[in-house]
């Protein structure tokens, strides 16, 4: 509301705002470190001493993937690193990520001061340097930020959006002038104004006319905007291809009757009797 109150201001909407990647049904958070790159985090909280519940994944990341590369290492250990878990379990859905992870207090602290995300690899870095999208023209166009897009995104929208006020506007002009119309004509046949009885309907036009009624401002309106329309249409057409079919498409006014005459020219030539025209018959 204070952004419509002071006037539109763009750029200022823009930098209020902070543009973030957005992937659906993703419950982490993500958090932008420098220009189009970004920290994507998964979910992970404390249970109790012995136990952390992990419930989202960082994008991309595949929940069998995860168990086999993390979890399991971390179950299992290694010579040289020891197992870090000691149980985990899994509560998966079609649409949800649930690893319930039991292990030893002391390692619980250990992975806290170290950070839960860091230790148990639910962060991953996210780069939108490569942007090539499809313009209002339809030609590709490479966009060098999030913002840039956005910039002509809402000023292409905002001409459509006076468009569709500009017709609504006109639609609600002429519903509001046929409705005048019909209470003008009620009222004036109730104060005696208008006699309509014993009259053929081209005497009713003609004096509906002379009295300063439209004939229908709905129909009048809409059949101005279809005459708009195919006007505009017919600008943005392109010109006629030569490759295409001379007898198919006329391209130039009088260019069928010229086919039409060349193709009776061809005709001549393989009857035996010669054409005779039209004039020719006369004379």
């Amino acid at each position: 509301r204070h952004h419509v109150d002071k006037g539109f201001n763009l750029p200022a909407l823009i930098s209020f705002y902070p543009q973030l990647p957005s992937y659906k049904n993703f419950k982490g958070i993500i958090h932008e470190l420098g220009q189009n790159q970004y920290l994507v985090s998964g979910e992970v909280s404390v249970i109790d001493k012995n136990t952390i519940e992990i419930t989202e994944l960082p994008v991309r990341t595949w929940t069998q993937a995860y168990k086999e590369s993390v979890l399991e290492p971390m179950l299992q250990g290694t010579d040289k690193t020891p197992a870090l878990i000691n149980d985990y379990k899994e509560y998966h859905t079609d649409a949800t990520v649930k690893f319930v992870v039991r292990m030893s207090e002391e390692k619980l602290a250990q992975a806290e001061a170290a950070g839960l995300h860091k230790v148990f690899k639910l962060q991953s870095s996210l780069t939108c340097n490569s942007m090539v999208l499809f313009d209002h023209m339809g030609c590709l166009k490479r966009y060098d930020s999030v913002q840039d897009i956005l910039k002509e995104f809402f000023e292409l929208r905002l001409h459509y959006c006076k468009l569709r006020k500009d017709w609504l506007l006109g639609n609600l002009g002429a519903e509001a002038a046929k409705l005048s119309n019909q209470a003008r004509f009620v009222l004036e046949k109730i104060e005696g104004k208008i006699v309509i009885e014993n009259k053929s309907k081209r005497e009713l036009i003609r004096m509906l006319v002379q009295k300063g009624f439209e004939s229908d401002p709905v129909a009048a309106w809409t059949k101005a905007q279809e005459k708009a329309d195919e006007e505009e249409n017919a600008d943005d057409e392109p010109p006629s291809s030569p490759a295409r079919s001379f007898k198919d498409d006329f391209a130039f006014p009088g260019a069928k009757d010229r086919y039409n005459d060349h193709n009776d020219d061809n005709e001549d030539d393989d009857n035996d009797e010669a054409y005779t025209s039209p004039k020719q018959k006369a004379v």
